[in-house]
């Protein structure tokens, strides 16, 4: 395990894993095992996971120093900036080929991220994301299907639904190609909610998505900043303002 204080202090890698997993997490100690040992216990192995401690004031960090794996890399903020902050101190740390996302109360099926490399390795290079299924648990434990939208065209806009196209769309079933963050920059921390929205709306304007209909992760339902209603509100005003254009069907705009 690698720790660093913030995302430049953190240990230089001397080789580039194929695929770097970025993992949030603040105050989650309970869930936090279960979470890393589903991303390390993956069938496929090269990888380095980046866990960005948000500033977490519950013994995260003794979670952490008990999971022996050198391709843990531990880096603490000195103070809570938010997921969209925290994932973006990921981003610049990853130094893998893909990019692809877990959160700390939820967990992959062993499979997830060889079934996806293999899946980007055999598509053409505009083909930017490959995303998932997921399986969702509720609190009383009922566990259901949860279908994934068909991300088709660059107008984020699905015309039918009268919604985002990505809308329903959990970046913790996605792997990316890094480079593609370069493109289109990282996640809006400006957004109080639909960070994940957001930041797969613009990659759908410049990347081609694969959908594959199989559920490979379990998203465990939590308290936190999904039910924060206000936070809905002031996040779907602010990226209609953003994205208007699009709503309006311009098509210049749209190209």
């Amino acid at each position: 395990m690698k720790v660093g204080n913030t995302a430049g202090e953190a240990a230089c890698r001397a080789t580039h894993p194929t695929a770097s997993v970025v993992f949030p997490t603040y105050n989650r100690a309970a869930t936090l095992g279960r979470a890393v040992r589903s991303v390390l216990g993956q069938t496929f192995a090269d990888l380095e996971l980046i866990v960005i401690d948000d500033g977490s004031s519950d013994n995260t960090s003794e979670v952490i120093a008990d999971i022996g794996d050198a391709r843990l890399i531990y880096i603490r903020l000195p103070e809570n900036k938010g997921v969209a902050y925290a994932r973006n101190v990921g981003l610049e740390e990853a130094s893998g080929e893909y990019v692809a996302f877990q959160d700390s109360d939820d967990e992959w099926l062993a499979d997830k991220l060889r079934r996806q490399v293999q899946a980007m390795e055999s598509e053409p290079a505009e083909t930017g994301i490959i995303y998932t299924v997921m399986i969702w648990v509720d609190k009383d434990g009922f566990a259901k299907y949860r279908r994934a939208p068909d991300v088709t065209s660059a107008d984020p806009i699905d015309r039918r639904r009268h919604e985002y196209q990505v809308f329903g769309l959990g970046i913790v079933t996605v792997l990316a190609r890094r480079p593609c963050f370069e493109q289109v920059g990282g996640f809006d921390a400006s957004l109080p909610k639909f960070i994940d929205q957001d930041l797969l709306t613009r990659l759908a304007r410049e990347y081609r998505f694969r959908h594959i209909r199989e559920a490979l992760i379990r998203c465990y339902s939590s308290e936190g900043i999904s039910s924060n209603h206000y936070n809905e509100f002031t996040a779907r005003r602010l990226l209609l303002e953003k994205y208007a254009a699009y709503v309006r069907g311009d098509k210049a705009f749209l190209g």
